[in-house]
């Protein structure tokens, strides 16, 4: 069994601002210059339709605050995967 770990905690790091996941894979496809190929599909009622992350304990702990946006963050996620050895377009 796992052990916890005295005196950690986890810390969430976002924007703090939902997103659907629909609008992130087009970012995606747009920040990488491919066409979004995707047909959408009734969604389970266990899946969410957007995610964000709590950073209220980050800021309260470590005074952090996000300093690029979400859109941001998606194209310069995409410029680091273009760089990839393993990427081939």
């Amino acid at each position: 069994a796992e052990q916890p770990w005295s005196g950690c905690e986890t810390l969430n790091i976002g924007s703090g601002t939902p997103h659907e996941t629909a609008m992130l894979a087009e970012m995606i496809a747009r920040s990488l210059g491919l066409a979004l190929h995707a047909h959408p599909l009734e969604r389970p009622r266990y899946l969410p339709l957007s995610t964000w992350s709590d950073s209220s304990l980050a800021a309260r702990t470590l005074a952090w605050r996000p300093q690029v946006t979400f859109e941001e963050s998606v194209q310069e996620f995409a410029k680091w995967y273009l760089l990839q050895p393993a990427y081939e377009s």
